[in-house]
């Protein structure tokens, strides 16, 4: 996609990270930038889903999957991609500009994952929080793409293991844990007060 952009714009913002002074070349490319971007998204879910066993994976698996293979995508075009990373608002420092149009894709995909989680147990249903799953997971990824913009690792294995420690933290948030049972115990001493006033 970016073959559509004049090659000295692309080289330069590779080279500097900076987008050009011109705003409707740099609009354009900003554009360009985001229709890139939505392609590593088709072709990490394209890739993902053509493996038979992906579709045996539990919901933490197949987003292990999605995170490892995204990354993987990123890899060819390392210099351009990291250049589009450092396109952020400095009020908000893990939203990037080049997802603003693969973002709602993003977080569709992460939903289905989510829903699969709930309707087999893997996730915790929890009133005003379950909605918020999602999120959860889109920052995950967030916080990973981040960490990989500036890992140094020769083959990006420092990344790797960002992204098994992201995606297992947020499962594990979102999972049945202590605080569920705890709060199961609670509701239920409650309910049963009598019964425990009982001598």
């Amino acid at each position: 996609m970016t073959e559509m952009i004049i090659p000295e714009v692309v080289e330069k913002f590779e080279n500097t990270g900076y987008l050009p002074a011109d705003k409707d070349v740099a609009g354009n490319l900003e554009q360009q930038i985001n229709e890139v971007w939505l392609t590593y998204f088709d072709s990490t879910i394209q890739a993902i889903e053509a493996d038979p066993t992906y579709w045996e994976y539990p919901a933490r698996e197949k987003a292990l999957s999605f995170f490892y293979t995204y990354l993987l995508e990123l890899q060819p075009r390392y210099a351009f991609n990291v250049a589009c990373l450092k396109q952020k608002n400095w009020y908000e420092p893990l939203k990037f500009k080049c997802l603003l149009q693969s973002e709602p894709k993003i977080k569709a995909y992460f939903s289905k994952l989510i829903e699969q989680g709930l309707d087999t147990g893997e996730l915790a249903s929890r009133a005003f929080l379950s909605n918020k799953y999602s999120q959860i997971l889109f920052s995950a990824f967030v916080f990973c793409l981040d960490f990989w913009k500036n890992d140094t690792s020769e083959h990006f294995e420092r990344s790797d293991i960002a992204v098994e420690r992201a995606v297992h933290l947020a499962f594990d948030a979102m999972s049945p844990n202590f605080l569920d049972s705890s709060l199961e115990m609670a509701q239920f001493l409650w309910k049963n007060k009598d019964n425990n006033n009982k001598k």
